[in-house]
């Protein structure tokens, strides 16, 4: 082929779309460097390599390129092989095949599409010509879909690469989806049949549909069937899916065989809100270990005092007086109590002293009970891993998430709970139970503040203070070299540009409060006043208890020392009696 018809071409194909640099591939034949001095002459950057000489182009370079091949009699395998490593990542970029004096023609285009099918190249057009003759040149344009063939180009056709090889032609590719994940849902509809809704699986459907491919589950679908995302992707590694209803964190996977950015999440903590305290809590504070010190303590001071003051002043002997006074005790607490006619001064003083201690503490408890049952406290707020190490709630977390992520386990290992059972951990946060925290993407405390937004309460809340990571992006992950890469990317561009991906959230939020998969109803409705129940008294009941239970234990015990003294007065009685009778004899 003529130096100038390369020329020519090279023109017609910069026009038709421009490219920024060359990639020249050649066998290190000297016949060869002659056909190179059309391209050499070039004012772009070019890179020319031979058999064994690869490296990776977009490791070093980000620019349009016009990959090129020079063959001579056959196909050189090692030269292709090379110029596939060097555009790894980068295989649906241009790529022209110069051939000249191909010795058999069908064989030689029949191994070159093996090869390109192969090697995932889906944008190539073959020249091939005698080397001398420019009339006798020949056309092929690759058509990878929905099976790799050649098309016969005329040699006046206006286009070279056109972007027909964009239109998968039916092609089916294979799929799966994550209903793990919250931005998935399958459900059966009222006429039986199988739906998908979820701003994961939408993409992959509009992408389907944009570029008239067909989809197909590599396993069949049941509803509920929870596989973790790192499943999937080994599905996709295994090169058993094409394209994934799964979205993967793109930084911890091979990057360059994900897409670009299609959710952007924090992982974070959900934790409850602290709740306020019940009636029977209330009580608890009410009278605690405190309360009862008080009135202990400054009952036992006043008795001794007051027994003291009998036993000098009255020579009375009431030595259980000391520990417990019938006379101060009611006075503590409070209550009235009987005083001596005409009590001595100091004995004045002591009355005095229970009256403003009775005043006191019946003022603050009263005080104290008004404000509780007013406006009841809560219980410590959860906010800081410290807080989640000191509180009895456990962080309900899937074993799988753990060894992905590879979690800084010293924030919440005292805290951790895992299980192997996605569906039970979904089915405890769906329910909002509150007896664990949960980890949660952007994406599922999404779906959790939709509901608590019609609640007069939350239940749960993520701290600012408990993100395990901050920016995580996510993206599909494809299989090597995927030749779908690039048409997701600009997809996710355009559906962000357009909004699609919050009428998609909207969608999904909408058929899950259909289904009754979750649920708005307020679950923490405003009380308004109510009786108290025999749990809400469970404190006095106790107190009750306890009361009745240590004054029996006090009857019994006043009753046997009362028959013991009763029984000692008698026999001495008896001696007595026995001593007088002896005398008179």
């Amino acid at each position: 082929m003529p130096q100038t018809s390369y020329q020519s071409l090279l023109l017609d194909i910069y026009k038709e779309k421009h490219f920024d640099s060359l990639l020249l591939l050649h066998s290190q034949h000297k016949s060869q460097e002659y056909h190179l001095q059309p391209f050499l002459e070039l004012s772009l950057p070019k890179v020319i390599m031979s058999e064994n000489q690869n490296f990776t182009y977009c490791d070093f370079y980000n620019s349009e390129i016009l990959v090129i091949f020079f063959f001579t009699y056959n196909l050189d395998l090692e030269l292709l092989q090379t110029g596939a490593e060097t555009i790894d990542f980068m295989r649906q970029k241009r790529v022209l095949m110069l051939a000249e004096n191909v010795e058999d023609e069908p064989k030689f285009l029949q191994e070159l599409l093996l090869l390109c099918e192969s090697y995932k190249m889906t944008n190539a057009f073959v020249v091939i010509s005698d080397g001398q003759h420019e009339d006798e040149q020949k056309y092929f344009l690759l058509k990878p879909y929905a099976a790799y063939h050649w098309v016969y180009v005329c040699k006046n056709s206006s286009q070279y690469f056109n972007q027909s090889w964009r239109n998968y032609n039916n092609k089916t590719l294979r799929t799966f989806i994550d209903q793990s994940s919250a931005g998935n849902l399958v459900y059966v509809d009222a006429q039986g049949n199988l739906q998908l809704n979820g701003f994961i699986a939408q993409l992959v459907l509009l992408f389907a549909e944009l570029h008239n491919a067909s989809l197909s589950m590599l396993h069949p679908l049941q509803v509920g069937d929870k596989t973790h995302f790192q499943f999937i992707n080994q599905m996709v590694m295994d090169n058993l899916l094409d394209v994934p209803m799964s979205l993967t964190p793109i930084p911890i996977t091979m990057t360059r065989n994900g897409t670009d950015f299609y959710d952007i999440n924090q992982i974070m903590i959900l934790v409850p809100l602290a709740q306020r305290f019940t009636v029977p809590e209330i009580f608890g504070v009410l009278v605690n270990e405190y309360f009862f010190a008080c009135i202990l303590l400054t009952s036992l001071m006043l008795s001794m005092v007051h027994g003291l003051i009998d036993y000098l002043g009255y020579d009375l002997r009431h030595f259980l007086d000391l520990l417990i006074n019938s006379k101060v005790l009611p006075g503590i607490l409070g209550l009235s109590f009987s005083s001596r006619t005409n009590p001595r001064i100091s004995l004045k003083i002591v009355y005095i002293l229970v009256g403003f201690a009775g005043l006191y503490l019946s003022t603050l408890f009263a005080a104290t009970n008004n404000t509780l049952f007013t406006s009841p406290p809560s219980h410590q707020e959860i906010r800081t891993f410290q807080d989640l190490r000191q509180s009895p709630i456990k962080l309900l977390y899937a074993r799988q998430d753990v060894g992905h992520f590879r979690f800084n386990l010293e924030l919440i290992e005292d805290s951790l709970e895992l299980s192997d059972n996605l569906s039970y951990i979904q089915q405890q946060r769906i329910n909002f139970n509150p007896s664990y925290g949960y980890g949660a993407t952007s994406t599922t405390f999404d779906i959790v503040w939709r509901q608590q937004k019609f609640w007069s309460r939350p239940t749960f809340h993520a701290p600012k203070d408990m993100v395990l990571f901050d920016l995580l992006p996510w993206g599909y992950l494809l299989q090597y070299n995927s030749p779908y890469k690039d048409d997701l990317n600009s997809l996710i561009h355009r559906v962000h540009a357009a909004g699609l991906v919050e009428a998609w959230r909207n969608s999904l939020f909408s058929d899950l409060l259909k289904l009754k998969q979750v649920s708005i109803k307020d679950r923490n409705p405003p009380q308004g006043p109510s009786v108290f129940t025999v749990v809400d008294l469970f404190w006095i009941w106790m107190i009750g208890i306890i009361g009745l239970s240590c004054s029996t234990l006090v009857m019994f015990l006043e009753y046997f020392m009362g028959c013991r003294q009763r029984r000692s007065i008698n026999s001495k009685a008896e001696i007595l009696r026995k001593t007088k009778l002896n005398e008179n004899k």
